[in-house]
């Protein structure tokens, strides 16, 4: 399956993604591993024009075209290898990698040796995103297994926003958050994410700062960044 991933010719759908990047699928693989998916192709898809279909090298007489633009091609293309797949050869979690890994973090391929860089973690989060978009229980909690172990002082507070916005689907990736910014919290509010957090949130943890019995310290760029 993983070499028909991407290959037009056969394709009968292709996405256009952030900045009119492209990639092709299968509907009936859609079909039968998503849903989700599959129905929103069929109720935002239209039929494409003859000269995309030689731009992209489609032969398919029903080719569709979706427009997803707020998604990425990398982490879209991530989705579609595990709905191809099963697996997402990006997501490297198992645990021998984590202890490999400095601070039993979790690795994620190409990023130079640092496994918890910024550019893997908004990958994972974005992938995280399109799970619960589409309703991809198994991936969701895949990305949320990699997630955890690579949570960092400086990634925290990325993370924690980014669950919030998700909703209920990440409340144990927030909780996870919550939790290692409590114990980590004057190393945490030094970095200047933390201050990118909803002023709502930053007095949620400033609360159960202060209901575990730890000295609450508000830096002054709270009140000029909101």
């Amino acid at each position: 399956m993983r070499k028909i991933l991407g290959e037009p010719s056969r394709a009968d759908v292709t996405f256009v993604l952030e900045d009119g990047k492209v990639i092709h699928a299968h509907r009936c693989i859609l079909l039968a591993r998503c849903r989700t998916l599959e129905e929103r192709v069929r109720a935002a898809g239209v039929k494409s024009e003859e000269r995309d279909k030689v731009r992209w090298g489609i032969n398919h007489a029903q080719h569709l075209v979706c427009q997803l633009p707020q998604f990425s091609l990398k982490a879209f293309q991530s989705l579609l290898e595990y709905l191809y797949t099963d697996q997402v050869k990006s997501l490297q979690i198992t645990q021998g990698l984590q202890q490999s890994a400095p601070q039993n973090q979790a690795s994620l391929e190409g990023d130079a040796g640092d496994p918890a860089s910024q550019g893997s973690i908004e990958s994972l989060l974005d992938l995280l995103q399109l799970s619960h978009e589409f309703k991809i229980e198994k991936l969701r909690k895949l990305c949320e297994d990699a997630l955890e172990p690579s949570i960092t002082i400086e990634n925290s507070s990325l993370i924690l926003r980014r669950a919030q916005l998700i909703g209920t689907q990440a409340e144990d990736l927030k909780t996870t958050c919550m939790n290692f910014i409590l114990l980590n919290y004057q190393q945490v509010i030094s970095t200047s994410s933390f201050y990118d957090l909803p002023k709502a949130l930053i007095k949620e943890i400033n609360m159960k700062v202060a209901q575990y019995g730890v000295k609450v310290m508000i830096n002054n760029r709270s009140d000029n960044n909101h």
